[in-house]
């Protein structure tokens, strides 16, 4: 049997493993093999330049009822649009992927970049953006705080949301809007990056409490990302209740927006350091009695960039795997404390070659129910590679003691 004889499904198989370059030369060798190769070649556009936008655009609105029946995936890179580093970019086809936008009908999948910038210059796309009603994975970046109000506007709902602010971290998108926005009643997956989300005013208090539990709370969620994002972890565990996995890095309070920082570290170490010994029993508190402990009833996974984001909010719920990402070692001890308050089954880190062996005796002795230890070193020395094996060896011994 030759290859143009298969049937449609084997067909559609073979086709699946083609780039785009590959399927649209596939698709001009037989009448027989266009359609499905073009299906393939068509299904997912990622436009990286100024001449791809304008070259693609124009193709596909040269053919509507067949070529943008076929996109299903669209991805436009803010080179797309002449921006590389400080240039204020050129918008020029900007009408052109309104067009697109405004006439495809099964896209399902839209990653734009540049978006504060492009709905400014070209309303039409903010428009367009709303009456998609089958998106199911929306990523937009360098978004603005209209940007946040154009969500509450979505005919779509979501399974996976995504919104990026690339800028002065004193200076973040105010997302407050998106906690009352539709869209959010599907999403299964939330990232949010460099956003502030003030705290919810009393008359939000009042109306939540007319309307009952479920006012401004999107159930559905389950992974939570937040990065260099000012939020109270009250407003999270509250908007986000069934949250199961939560990655969290360099996350400050909504109030602390006007404070003067010299960084983002979340805090700096405590005016006075407790001894190593002294943190699997400690009860130190930092951060906001009220806001600042919120936490969820139990997690599958929760995982950070640095030991002081959960230093700062005093997580205190039981965790299935715990990650902890490397740090200063001289705040590795900290770890202790954010071990005994989550009783993590499974427990990752990154460990300092300087790490002595009493403070492996101490994860031990607070954490006995940890099944799965998962050490990463950067960068230890070969001759070092024996010490490291014989400190898990002994750590895995005791566990099962």
């Amino acid at each position: 049997m030759s290859f143009v004889n298969l049937n449609d499904d084997s067909l559609s198989l073979v086709v699946s493993f083609l780039s785009q370059c590959d399927a649209l030369r596939l698709s001009l060798t037989s009448r027989r093999i266009h359609p499905l190769a073009k299906r393939q070649a068509l299904s997912a556009i990622d436009i990286k330049t100024i001449a791809q936008l304008e070259r693609i655009c124009n193709y596909l609105l040269a053919d509507v009822t067949s070529r943008l029946y076929f996109v299903r995936t669209l991805k436009v890179s803010k080179v797309a649009f002449g921006i590389w580093s400080g240039e204020a970019g050129d918008f020029s086809a900007a009408h052109l992927l309104a067009d697109v936008l405004e006439q495809t009908s099964h896209l399902q999948t839209l990653w734009l970049d540049a978006v504060g910038a492009l709905f400014a210059a070209e309303p039409r796309v903010a428009s367009a953006l709303c009456g998609l009603d089958q998106l199911s994975d929306l990523q937009l970046e360098h978004i603005s705080t209209d940007t946040c109000k154009v969500l509450g506007r979505l005919a779509c709902t979501p399974r996976r949301l995504a919104l990026f602010h690339f800028g002065d971290d004193r200076q973040p998108c105010d997302a407050t809007s998106i906690l009352r926005a539709p869209a959010l009643r599907r999403v299964r997956f939330l990232h949010l990056y460099g956003v502030h989300i003030a705290e919810r005013t009393q008359q939000e208090h009042s109306l939540e409490d007319h309307l009952g539990d479920d006012a401004m709370q999107w159930r559905d969620t389950r992974e939570l990302r937040v990065q260099y994002s000012y939020v109270s972890m009250a407003t999270l565990v509250r908007a986000f209740p069934n949250t199961k996995k939560f990655f969290l890095c360099q996350r400050r309070h909504a109030d602390d927006l006007g404070e003067a920082l010299d960084d983002f570290d979340p805090f700096g170490p405590p005016a006075n350091e407790l001894p190593p010994t002294a943190w699997s029993q400690e009860t130190y508190e930092h951060g906001l009695e009220t806001s600042e402990t919120a936490c969820w009833k139990q997690l599958d996974r929760a995982y950070t960039g640095s030991y002081v984001d959960f230093m700062r909010w005093r997580v205190a719920c039981k965790v299935r795997w715990l990650l902890l990402d490397g740090d200063r070692f001289e705040h590795a001890w900290k770890a202790l404390s954010i071990v005994r308050r989550t009783s993590p089954v499974v427990l990752s880190m990154q460990i300092s070659p300087q790490s002595p062996p009493e403070f492996w005796q101490h994860v031990v002795h607070i954490a006995p129910q940890i099944r799965y230890l998962d050490l990463v070193s950067s960068g230890t020395r070969l001759e070092m590679a024996y010490q490291w094996t014989v400190c898990c060896v002994a750590s895995s011994r005791l566990l099962q003691s």
